[in-house]
């Protein structure tokens, strides 16, 4: 399922017809965040692996992400970097 985001391109709409709604939703300064922690993604992994994502500035796609990250996470705005946010 991870390997379907697309950063700059998947939306709000189809992340939660992929992996249904967020386990939490939170702000990363003024952007959007949601996690996923969730048993239906498992594979190999003793724990739920996690999953992060940051929306662009118009909060509209998905702008980063982070698949079962360890230690101090950056998440950052890809779209911005190559013109592709609005």
């Amino acid at each position: 399922m991870v390997k379907q985001i697309k950063l700059c391109v998947t939306t709000h709409k189809e992340l939660e017809e992929m992996l249904g709604g967020p386990d939490q939703v939170g702000r990363l300064g003024d952007r959007t965040t949601w996690r996923y922690n969730t048993s239906d993604m498992a594979d190999a992994y003793k724990k739920p692996p996690r999953l992060l994502l940051l929306f662009s500035e118009d909060d509209s796609r998905v702008a980063d992400l982070a698949y079962n990250p360890s230690g101090v996470v950056e998440l950052r705005d890809r779209c911005q970097k190559s013109g592709k946010s609005k």
